[in-house]
Order: C-alpha cells, then structure tokens, then sequence
C-alpha cells in the first residue's frame, strides 16, 4: 500500500503563491518554497523538476480558477443583468481568493512563462488562453457584440475595479464601484 502524500501539488502550489506574493518572483526559489512548506527541497522537485515548471503550474492553476469562476458567471451570456452577474462574479472570486487575485492582478502571463519555459507549460497556458477566448466569443456571438467588447467587458473592466476597490478596502465603496462598473460594461454587452 502506497503511503499517504505529505506534500501535495495543491500545498506546493499554494506555498508557492503565498511566497510570490510575500516576496515577489524573485524570492519564489524552490528552497524559499520547501522551506515555507517545512518540506525538503527533494519533495518539491519530485513534482516539479524546476523553478519554471513550479511557477508555470502555479500560474496555469491561477488562470483556469479565474476562467471557471468567469465561465460562471457568464453561463447565461444572453441574460439581462449579465453585467452584474460578471461583476459580481469577479469581485465573489477576488474575495474568495486573495492570494489568487492578488497574482493575477500583479503579474502577467509573460512575467511568469515564456518561450524558454518547459513545452508542457506553454500548452498548458496555450489552453487556458484558448479558454478564455472561448468563454468571451461565446458571450459575443451570444449577444451580437464585437469579442474585444466582450473581453473588455468581462475580463478588463471588471479586473481594473477590483484593483480600484481594494485601494479603498471599504465595503460602501466597493459596492458603488461595482455599481458603476456594471453599468458602463452594459453598454459593450
């Protein structure tokens, strides 16, 4: 009988995010990493040969829990009041997820994987691109709207209010913020 995982993919991953977010992609070593695991190195490279395989996992992990949590919040991309069923949705994942969120609203895929990174990886972030694409033509062809209105509306409006709103850190504030945000994305929906 095989023994239990001490180390799994989701408490490395989720060691790894925590130490990006403290002390920035530089500080994510897989040293720092095993270390804020109270884990040995060795543990953490049995899952991930190197630092980019590491962090191109966090980062293909990171974007498919946005676009699930995307996908539902527009899985009735013809209903009237899907702009805020997108806002809300963003702002619902952002809370439930902060340290998620706080990857995803300081670091661009390109700061994270590149064309030098392991092909398994690039895939990976190939499809969650695909994904994405596929979730914001789906709403477009849905409504009739041009696809970068829909990505504008679902994913850069949204994003960019969350980032406003956490500056603020107040819950009145935040929910003008969405009010306000809702109503501009319903003119590109």
């Amino acid at each position: 009988m095989a023994r239990p995982v001490k180390y799994s993919d989701t408490k490395i991953l989720d060691a790894t995010a925590a130490e990006i977010v403290e002390s920035g992609l530089d500080g994510a070593s897989v040293a720092q990493v095993a270390k804020r695991l109270g884990a040995p190195s060795g543990s953490v490279y049995h899952r991930y040969p190197s630092r980019k395989h590491l962090l191109g996992a966090l980062w293909v992990r990171t974007l498919g829990r946005y676009h699930d949590a995307l996908e539902a919040a527009t899985d009735q991309p013809d209903a009237d009041d899907l702009a805020q069923r997108a806002i809300a949705g963003v702002f619902e994942w952002i809370g439930q997820n902060p340290v998620d969120s706080n990857l995803l609203t300081k670091f661009r895929t390109d700061d994270l994987v590149n064309n030098d990174w392991p092909t398994d990886i690039r895939i990976s972030v190939s499809e969650q691109n695909q994904r994405l694409a596929d979730i914001t033509n789906r709403v477009a062809t849905a409504r009739n709207i041009n696809p970068l209105d829909a990505i504008m509306a679902l994913v850069d409006f949204p994003t960019a209010a969350a980032r406003r709103a956490e500056v603020f850190d107040n819950d009145v504030v935040t929910d003008a913020i969405q009010l306000r945000t809702a109503a501009v994305i319903s003119a590109l929906l």
